[in-house]
């Protein structure tokens, strides 16, 4: 009995069962039916699991959701196959602003604490297979371009004592900032604590591990500046 309830509250965000038995029932039936009809059916059943989630929404197959109350989807967001979105039960949750597309094989995850929280702003794009860990709260702003297979976690595991497993040792956790109208190129690590901050673009491959000014072009690793956009 324990189980169900601590599953309840991951997939749910609350303890409820009549939620998780809705939560159940439309995902069995809706989520990876194919093409134009699996679209509309998750259209139609999802609308009522989650604490938000308006019109015009496009919602591909196989994704899975946990932490439904604690996930707001705005108008016209975009999420394509085999995509992860968790929110944990003691975190603030996820919220996709309008327009946001995320693709492929992407996973957000708040992870734990009351600090988690992961917020994507208006008309911002998230690449393939990119990872998201929020344990620390990631803000990302408006019009954001995060290319494929990218890494950004608000989060570093503790590994000071040599006499206890890594995995024993707590994390620390400060948060990520990426303010609107960043580039962020393929195959980058955005560590935790830093701000990227307005119009920078970040070269492919780098490694983020203190702050970007506005406008710049960072790229290495670590990253960089290399110089002003603009100029």
């Amino acid at each position: 009995m324990k189980e169900l309830i601590d599953y309840t509250d991951r997939v749910i965000g609350k303890k409820s069962s009549s939620s998780l038995l809705y939560y159940e029932t439309v995902t069995f039936f809706a989520k990876n039916t194919t093409g134009g009809l699996g679209i509309l059916l998750r259209r139609l059943l999802y609308k009522h699991l989650f604490s938000k989630f308006c019109y015009g929404i496009i919602l591909g197959e196989n994704i899975t959701f946990r932490g439904v109350k604690k996930i707001e989807i705005g108008k016209k967001v975009k999420i394509d196959n085999n995509v992860l979105v968790e929110a944990y039960p003691d975190s603030k949750g996820i919220f996709l602003e309008e327009e946001v597309e995320i693709h492929q094989g992407v996973i957000t995850t708040t992870g734990y604490g009351e600090k988690s929280i992961i917020n994507i702003g208006k008309a911002s794009r998230i690449g393939p297979y990119t990872c998201i860990y929020g344990h620390g709260g990631i803000k990302i702003g408006k019009n954001v371009l995060i290319a494929g297979h990218n890494f950004i976690s608000a989060s570093q595991h503790i590994f000071q004592d040599i006499n206890s497993p890594i995995k024993n040792q707590g994390i620390t956790a400060k948060g990520i900032v990426i303010e609107d109208d960043v580039w962020i190129g393929s195959n980058c690590v955005i560590m935790d604590g830093v701000k990227i901050r307005q119009g920078s673009v970040i070269g492919a491959s780098s490694i983020v591990n203190k702050d970007i000014p506005s406008y710049s072009v960072a790229i290495g690793q670590p990253a960089k500046v290399i110089k002003k956009r603009g100029r």
